[in-house]
């Protein structure tokens, strides 16, 4: 702590220096004052980046609390054949994702989730709508399923657009464009909060055809019966898989992600530190 004498001498200084360069002084004093507003808004724009991307991955996974892929990688489908017994640890998934874009607006990309539209309920928690907002029933969606142009968009990203129940959009997939119809509405709960509605479902079958991936798959996702079953067939699995597979729980992805995140809040803090 100061001794009153050498903090009034601090202030003498202070304000001499004050009196002499009054402008050069505040200016100094903004630079800090802009300095520290500036990490702190980092901080906090990132805090929320990161509760974004956790609540996103959270309403994904629904509730699955283990993942299969390959390095970012499409496997082959026999692979879901070839586990078929661990479904006595629970229930197991099969899922496409890709992205994708309307014509008419090429940088509002989707997050498209193929999966077996009847199997899906036990593991995320949507509410399909048809026509007038009125609940799809399970004969209305299963009419659908044949269907290999059908697309299931949220509520809001619809709403965003203008589109609605049974209209047909062109959307650019990959290198060329396709017409789809949207066969529902993902209300507004559960997955269709997901990536702030910017997100899509479809059949498994329609995905991979869709997206040029039959007898391909992107990950299977299971609901364990109990964490100590959730931990067997962790196990289980990695014994088996070849070390290109990887294994994880949604947690395990969000922790990814919270890394990523410091990482950039530091770097980004370096370097306004530099500068200031």
């Amino acid at each position: 702590m100061l001794k009153p004498g050498v903090f009034a001498l601090l202030i003498r200084l202070t304000f001499r220096h004050w009196a002499r360069e009054p402008w050069r002084f505040a200016a100094t004093l903004l630079g800090v004052a802009l300095g520290v507003a500036l990490v702190v808004a980092i901080r906090l724009s990132s805090q929320a980046a990161l509760s974004s991307f956790e609540s996103s991955i959270d309403l994904l996974a629904g509730r699955a609390d283990l993942s299969l892929t390959q390095n970012g990688e499409s496997f082959p489908d026999q692979v879901f054949q070839q586990l078929a017994s661990t479904r006595a640890w629970g229930t197991m998934v099969p899922l496409v994702k890709d992205k994708m874009a309307p014509v008419s607006n090429p940088g509002d990309l989707l997050t498209v989730l193929g999966t077996d539209l009847l199997k899906d309920g036990l593991v995320r928690d949507s509410r399909l709508l048809g026509p007038e907002g009125k609940p799809l029933g399970f004969q209305e969606t299963l009419a659908l399923l044949p269907q290999s142009d059908v697309v299931f968009l949220t509520q809001k990203y619809a709403d965003n657009h203008g589109f609605k129940a049974g209209d047909s959009v062109d959307f650019l997939i990959q290198d060329h464009w396709q017409r789809l119809k949207i066969g529902g509405l993902l209300a507004g709960q559960g997955l269709g909060r997901a990536l702030d509605g910017q997100v899509a479902v479809m059949d498994i079958a329609a995905a991979q055809e869709v997206f040029g991936k039959i007898g391909k798959l992107d990950e299977i996702e299971w609901v364990t019966d109990s964490p100590q079953a959730r931990d067997q067939l962790q196990s289980w699995l990695k014994g088996r898989l070849t070390p290109s597979f990887e294994v994880e729980r949604p947690a395990q992805r969000n922790l990814q992600v919270e890394k990523m995140l410091r990482s950039e809040e530091r770097r980004v803090g370096k370097e306004c530190r530099s500068r200031w």
